[in-house]
C-alpha cells in the first residue's frame, strides 16, 4: 500500500479522525484538511496525492464540488471519492464522474472504494451513485466499540470519538 497518499477533506472532527484511523490502519498515508481552503492548498503543495476523499458539505457553505472543480481547473485528475449522508450528493457525484460513498459507511465499504481508487482505477470506472448501496453495507455496522478496537488493534481509541458523532453510529454501535 506504500505510495497511496489520501487527501481527506472533512469538516467534522470525529468523522475525519475515525476515517483517518481506518485508512491509516489499512496502510494508507492520510493527509487531513478540515476545510476547502486547506484541501486546495495541500493539493497544490503535495502533487503526489493519489486519491482525494471529500465530504460534500463542508463548513461555511463550502462544498466538495468546489474542491473537485478547483482540482480539475488546476490540472489535477486523481481519483476522487465524494461522501455525504445526503442523497442528493450522489447525483452530484454522478454528474462529476466521481465515486460516491454514502454516510454512514463502514470499514469494508470505505476500504473497498479506496482500494479501487488507489489502484489507479479511472474515475469513470469507480463505483457511482447507483452502485453505492452495494458498498454501504458491511459487518462493521453492528460491531461494538470493543470489537472495533480489536479489529483495528487500537487499544486507546477514545470512546468520545466513537460515541459523539451521529454519522459514526452506523459504523460503531
Amino acid at each position: 500500500m506504500l505510495g497511496n497518499r489520501v487527501l481527506l477533506v472533512e469538516d467534522d472532527n470525529d468523522t475525519r479522525e475515525i476515517t483517518a484511523l481506518l485508512l491509516d490502519h489499512a496502510g494508507y498515508e492520510v493527509i487531513v484538511a478540515p476545510d476547502l481552503a486547506s484541501g486546495i492548498a495541500i493539493s497544490r503543495e503535495q502533487p503526489d496525492i493519489t486519491v482525494v476523499m471529500a465530504d460534500m458539505y463542508l463548513d461555511c457553505g463550502q462544498t466538495g464540488i468546489s474542491l473537485i472543480r478547483t482540482l480539475r481547473d488546476n490540472g489535477l485528475h486523481m481519483p476522487i471519492v465524494l461522501t455525504s449522508a445526503h442523497n442528493e450528493a450522489s447525483i452530484a457525484a454522478r454528474d462529476l464522474n466521481v465515486a460516491f460513498l454514502p454516510k454512514p459507511y463502514g470499514r469494508q465499504a470505505l476500504l473497498s472504494v479506496m482500494a479501487l481508487a488507489s489502484a489507479g482505477t479511472r474515475e469513470s470506472n469507480l463505483p457511482q451513485a447507483s452502485e453505492a448501496s452495494s458498498f454501504a453495507s458491511d459487518g462493521y455496522r453492528h460491531c461494538t466499540q470493543t470489537q472495533l478496537r480489536g479489529q483495528l488493534d487500537m487499544p486507546g481509541a477514545p470512546d468520545e470519538v466513537m460515541n459523539r458523532n451521529p454519522t459514526l453510529t452506523g459504523v460503531i454501535q
